[in-house]
């Protein structure tokens, strides 16, 4: 189990172990839909890409609390209350990094025993261009790395804890498309380029998208609904 032992190792299914790779404490270990390429979930914040075919490190990336040395591309978003917006919800683009508290909680054990520290949710974009994560010491932010640049695209600071995300499964590229729900009644839709905030009837909700991704349903223990998303568009080309 990757998350109990200080590496990543691969075995053949006759049971032999290939390769150990990795450093740190990983805590779960994401594969890609392809299956080329792990994300290796580490409690100490590390997040590392292994190649199954090469069965090596190809990159690492560190969720810091600094973020001043990002590049200039990386869109920071923080949620925001405007009067004139439908709902009154929007995403707001800051032109500065933000800055980010560290929030240190009760030590708790998830279902396999694991500290719930460092990286606790990995999820690939279909074509494998796109990798959210989200971090326990920052429960309200969502980190979105771009995997053909090798950096961090995006940003997104909310209100409160993150609750689930879901990619849209037909959308790709330039029109990726990832919903988010929080433990508000607000549901979030990032895109490369944009990112909005719709109010939301249920709260805490988990998101599943149709396989076409045109409907998005929301459920919560004891209630459920479904809203229509439509196609993702692609960004509007600049003049």
């Amino acid at each position: 189990m990757p998350g109990r032992l200080p590496w990543c190792r691969m075995y053949t299914l006759a049971g032999e172990c290939l390769v150990q790779l990795g450093d740190g404490f990983p805590r779960s270990v994401v594969a890609s839909p392809s299956t080329a390429l792990l994300a290796a979930c580490g409690i100490d914040g590390q997040l590392q890409l292994l190649s199954a075919v090469s069965q090596k490190i190809v990159a690492s990336f560190a969720h810091a609390l600094d973020l001043s040395e990002c590049d200039d591309e990386v869109f920071f978003w923080e949620e925001d209350f405007e009067m004139n917006e439908p709902g009154g919800l929007r995403y707001r683009r800051l032109q500065d990094f933000p800055r980010l508290e560290e929030r240190i909680g009760p030590d708790t054990l998830d279902a396999d025993g694991i500290p719930r520290q460092g990286i606790t949710v990995a999820q690939w974009s279909p074509d494998e261009r796109y990798l959210a994560t989200k971090h326990e010491s920052f429960p309200s932010v969502v980190w979105i790395w771009d995997l053909g640049k090798m950096v961090l695209a995006s940003l997104l600071c909310h209100n409160s804890r993150v609750k689930s995300l879901v990619w849209d499964p037909m959308a790709t590229g330039d029109r990726s498309r990832l919903a988010i729900s929080t433990a508000d009644p607000v549901l979030f839709l990032w895109s490369p380029q944009h990112a909005e905030a719709l109010p939301c009837a249920l709260s805490a909700a988990r998101l599943r998208l149709r396989s076409d991704g045109r409907s998005l349903l929301l459920q919560e223990r004891d209630r459920c609904c479904a809203c229509r998303l439509g196609i993702a568009a692609l960004p509007r080309k600049k003049k």
